[in-house]
């Protein structure tokens, strides 16, 4: 795989949706929360992606379980995509029975077992219940029960595969389309606008509107607001001095107009200047996972699906989702390594700001996970043959993952005697080696591994030999 082809409603009614399915999948809400289990579809994205080294796929699978059985079709579909045989073996033993749904989907139009009532569902609804940790194939079978009242575009097909959907969900909403009607009353506290709550701060003696929160998958949070970001204009007009309920009511107009608002980016300081689409959205006003809301794990699992789907396709928009998928699981819990992980992989391949993802790299180290490098690995001493895929680098060890092939590497950092970039061999490529100690026939000796990055930058390749002297 080459890094081109890589980088090629009711609100009320959707939470209440949520949780009705919730308690038909966990023994408690607090439960699933704690450890959500990985469902197959999203388990396949994680190992395609590639961006978790095999041990802490290992220990995710562990620590959460997984809802589904190691079938003979299931493992073929597991090592089609060259899943090492340790995360086959976590798979086998890690099953959580009772937390995959058992009421088999429904093609003949009878409700299936357990599925919520109500009328037909609307995209957000859908792409709300993925994003809160419900299963694709659960999602399926409320399709199957309620049908939907909208139609698919391939737009709309991949706002859904980007929140967790499957091939099988598209393909029964596409089976539904058109056979529900679209309500045309919209419920009490909504209106046409972006799902951002704001507030106004005095700063230096000037108000300043700033972003307090996004609902999920709303307009805003698709364009990549978090909080902290602070508002600078709407429509050409400057915010500041200006409360929080005007800038509010700037922001709402019709359903499907555009408003245009530049924003400094919290953290960075960047002016980003954004077009957004009016929708039909729940009151924003508070800040997002002030309640039942995703978990950790379903957001770095969601970040993940959006992450691959958006290199694949070059799509900034998609690439912002992740990013706002990110930073809320890192204030949801800012002391685990997996959010800050996959940021510094999406900052380096998405957004292509080195700077930035060395400093998620080191915080994901620093926590005890790794920093993420998409690599060449030579094999045939001047890289006339090579394969690509991952390298790994914690503050222990050093691991390279194939991503179309069974290679595997890993040392501990002791055993590497020299890591440095090349100066004859792949230079052309801004390569690097590491020379390691290996034992060989009862004998230790010193092998060279030569890697190049598959971006061709030198810079990276300094930053990767930086990380591995560095800790």
């Amino acid at each position: 795989m080459t890094r081109e082809s890589r980088q090629r409603s009711t609100a009320v009614a959707v939470w209440a949706l949520a949780v009705l399915v919730f308690t038909a999948l966990a023994h408690s809400s607090a439960q699933a929360q704690a450890n959500v289990p990985y469902d197959k579809d999203r388990l396949l994205k994680v190992v395609r992606l590639n961006a978790l080294s095999t041990k802490e796929i290992v220990q995710a699978i562990q620590r959460r379980g997984v809802s589904f059985q190691m079938t003979p079709a299931v493992e073929a579909e597991f090592r089609a995509i060259n899943t090492p045989p340790s995360v086959l073996d976590a798979l086998r033993a890690n099953y959580r029975a009772g937390s995959a749904p058992t009421t088999p989907t429904n093609s003949t139009g009878r409700k299936p077992a357990n599925a919520p009532s109500g009328p037909p569902l609307g995209k957000n609804e859908i792409i709300t219940l993925l994003q809160n940790g419900v299963s694709a194939a659960r999602v399926e079978q409320v399709v199957e029960a309620r049908g939907v009242d909208f139609q698919l575009n391939p737009e709309i097909t991949r706002e859904i595969m980007a929140a967790g959907g499957t091939r099988s969900l598209v393909g029964a909403i596409s089976e539904k389309s058109g056979s529900g009607s679209a309500s045309s009353n919209s419920p009490a506290g909504s209106y046409s606008g972006i799902g951002a709550g704001m507030e106004d701060r005095m700063v230096g003696g000037q108000s300043l509107i700033y972003i307090t929160g996004t609902a999920p998958n709303s307009p805003a949070a698709r364009a990549g607001l978090v909080r902290g970001d602070r508002l600078v204009e709407v429509d050409g007009q400057s915010v500041i001095g200006r409360s929080a309920d005007t800038i509010v009511n700037l922001v709402r107009g019709p359903s499907g107009s555009t408003v245009s608002i530049k924003v400094e980016r919290a953290g960075t300081r960047r002016i980003d200047t954004l077009r957004i689409t009016r929708e039909v959205t729940a009151n924003a006003g508070l800040p997002v996972n002030s309640g039942s809301g995703p978990s950790y794990d379903d957001l770095t699992d969601q970040a993940t699906a959006a992450i691959a789907n958006s290199l694949a396709a070059s799509d900034v928009t998609i690439a912002n989702y992740a990013l706002t998928l990110l930073q809320q699981a890192l204030r949801l819990d800012p002391s685990r390594p997996t959010a800050y992980q996959l940021l510094g992989y999406l900052q380096l391949y998405g957004f292509h700001n080195i700077m930035l993802a060395e400093q998620s790299m080191r915080a994901a180290i620093e926590r005890g996970g790794s920093a993420v490098f998409y690599v060449a690995h030579d094999d045939g001493g001047v890289f006339s043959s090579s394969c690509e895929g991952s390298l790994f680098i914690s503050k222990t060890s050093v691991s390279y993952k194939a991503s179309n092939s069974g290679h595997a590497f890993e040392t501990e950092k002791s055993k590497i005697d020299e890591a440095k970039l090349n100066s004859i061999v792949g230079a052309h490529l801004g390569a690097f080696h590491l020379k390691v100690k290996l034992e060989e026939g009862g004998k230790e000796k010193t092998r060279t591994f030569n890697f190049a990055p598959a971006t061709k930058s030198q810079a990276e390749s300094n930053l990767v030999v930086s990380l591995i002297r560095s800790y």
